[in-house]
């Protein structure tokens, strides 16, 4: 039986998987949340930008919907806050649990 643990290491690899063959996908959580944070958004979540994502893929642009797992929001909040630490304030971030 995994533990909690095991899973959460898992889920990490998978994540780190899907990003490195998808780095649009966090070019296009970074420009979705800068834009939201430049709208005066002073607050935001993983799945609010998420969710602006697939709008955009389904309603805006043509081709295939966007898929992503919703347990990688939280690595792109981490990766985010990372890469524009001055903004670590406009997401909540908890410990990663198992899904």
């Amino acid at each position: 039986m995994n533990t909690p643990i095991h899973m959460s290491n898992a889920i990490t690899a998978r994540f780190e998987r899907f990003h490195n063959e998808n780095p649009h996908v966090y070019s296009m959580f970074q420009r979705f949340s800068l834009k939201a944070i430049q709208a005066g958004m002073k607050r935001l979540s993983g799945h609010f930008i998420l969710a602006r994502m697939r709008w955009e893929s389904a309603i805006e642009t043509k081709g295939d919907p966007f898929k992503i797992n919703d347990n990688y929001s939280a690595y792109y909040v981490r990766k985010f806050i990372a890469d524009f630490p001055q903004y670590a304030a406009t997401f909540e971030t908890r410990r990663i649990r198992a899904a």
